[in-house]
């Protein structure tokens, strides 16, 4: 299960507790409006009592802005599903630590940008072909070129 940053620093004293000698978060009203529990490691903890004693009651105000700050201004999330292929690609990105979003996102921003630039070659090939002055100099360089060809 995954969090977002301010789900996890919004989350009461009472988010925390303890089922059959584990510790256990509960996520209130998940998306089908039921309580949803997944396991949480001791330091995670640690690190929300941490959270809740160093934010107080400005918790909320201050996820967001820490939220905007990592995300730069980025907060829409999309739901993809991965044929075998794209996951192997995924994974062999992650393996070069870039994190799950950062992989996707790289991906698409470097797609877009092919695409972008296949689009702008294919404009400017679509100009010089239109251009009678370069098709002309072009078959005049292609003539001469082939009169130097050596006999044989």
């Amino acid at each position: 299960m995954t969090m977002r940053v301010t789900e996890f620093c919004e989350l009461t004293h009472d988010a925390i507790v303890k089922m059959n000698e584990a510790n256990w978060l509960r996520v209130p009203v998940g998306k089908v409006h039921t309580d949803r529990y997944v396991p949480l490691h001791p330091r995670l903890i640690e690190l929300h009592r941490t959270w809740r004693h160093w934010a107080g009651p400005y918790r909320a105000l201050v996820a967001r802005c820490i939220t905007f700050r990592h995300t730069g201004g980025m907060g829409k999330a999309i739901s993809v599903r991965l044929d075998d292929e794209a996951e192997r690609a995924l994974r062999l990105l992650e393996s070069t630590g870039l994190s799950r979003s950062e992989a996707i996102r790289s991906s698409l921003l470097a797609s877009a940008d092919r695409m972008r630039r296949r689009s702008q070659l294919a404009a400017e090939v679509a100009a010089l072909e239109a251009d009678d002055d370069d098709r002309s100099e072009m078959l005049a360089v292609a003539s001469l070129m082939e009169s130097m060809r050596a006999a044989g």
